[in-house]
This record gives C-alpha cells, structure tokens and sequence, in this order.
C-alpha cells in the first residue's frame, strides 16, 4: 500500500510544492493575506488531478491487475490525501501560529468530512470534471448548512446534540467524527470501485 501512496507522492508533489512555496512567500513579504476560499480550492484541485491523472492514463487498470485488493487500492488513496492536508494545514499554521487549540482541532476535522465527502464522488462520477463539480457543490452545501443551520428550527435538534457532546468531551468527540465519518466514506468507496468497470 505504502508503495501507492508513495506514487500519488510522485505525481502530485510539484503542485504540492508549488503551493507550499506560494504560502512561504505571502508569509515571508508584505502581501495580502491568501483567502480562506483559496485553501478550498487547492482541495478541489488536488482531488481532482488525482483522478484526472489515473483516467487520463488508464492507471487503475494496470493497477488491478497486480496482486492488491480493490480495498488496499482505494485506501492508499484515502492514506495519501489524508496525509497531505493535514501536512499542509500543519504548515500554514506553522506559518502562521494564532488558531488556538480548539480550532486547529475543528479544521483537523473539517478537513476529515471533507476527503470523506469527495473520494467517493470520484470513485462513482466517470467525469472527473463532472465529479469536481459535485465535490464542489456539497461541500459548499456543506457548509453553509454548518454556518447557517443554527438559524433554522428544523436543525436545532441536531446542533444540541452535537455540540453537547462537545462541551461533555470536544477532543473525543471531534476525533471520533473524524474517524468514523472517513470508515464509513472509505466502505462506500470501496463498495463503488468493487461494483465499477474499470476502462
């Protein structure tokens, strides 16, 4: 497995590194602060050429024809996006270090609900611009339930509980969201590519 997650490394670390060093730059010189929106776009795109990449050269079927599991297939994939946003968000806060703890733990799992939201988009949409599209859209959908749902009556059940939890044991709980929001991603995921021809 390790062995995949090292090729994604690969293929994508120019962008990577090209986004960090953007980052490093806006922190080292007077320049305007790089919106928030910004880092979700970078999201989207990295997901996006991911999958463009393994389509456009027809990866996956040389892949599942060496001795792997779909399963161990499709959770390099889930290892390695995994691993680079939270490398990447631990680098803009070592850039910049004024989220408290609290709030470095809400992104952690921010940034957990999103890969499991997108991956299996990917793995069902043939298009992966068409799949960019809908990432797009529920995340943002996503978040503006998140921000704005308290507003509405029908959604007040549903923040009491989860944020009582949070007052009871935030740590936990955020933790635990993280995780099993990402299990249960990775056995649709998994579920998908078993049932998918691969062309």
């Amino acid at each position: 497995m390790w062995q995949m997650v090292k090729r994604d490394w690969m293929l994508n670390h120019q962008l990577i590194v090209v986004v960090s060093l953007l980052l490093l730059i806006v922190h080292i010189f007077p320049l305007p602060n790089i919106p928030l929106i910004t880092y979700f776009n970078f999201f989207i795109i990295l997901c996006a050429y991911v999958f463009y990449f393994d389509r456009k050269n027809k990866v996956n079927r040389t892949i599942i024809s060496l001795p792997l599991s779909k399963n161990i297939i499709v959770l390099a994939r889930y290892v390695f996006l995994f691993l680079v946003f939270t490398l990447f968000f631990l680098y803009v806060w070592l850039l910049n270090q004024q989220l408290p703890g609290s709030i470095v733990l809400i992104i952690f799992t921010a940034i957990c609900l999103a890969i499991a939201i997108s991956l299996p988009i990917y793995y069902l949409v043939n298009s992966f611009l068409l799949a960019a599209i809908i990432q797009f859209l529920l995340l943002s959908a996503s978040s503006l339930v998140f921000l704005f749902g308290a507003t509405y009556e029908l959604f007040d059940p549903i923040y009491l509980f989860f944020f009582g939890l949070i007052d009871i044991q935030p740590v936990a709980t955020l933790l635990l969201l993280s995780f099993i929001s990402l299990c249960i991603s990775y056995v649709i995921s998994c579920f998908i590519f078993a049932k998918k021809d691969i062309v």
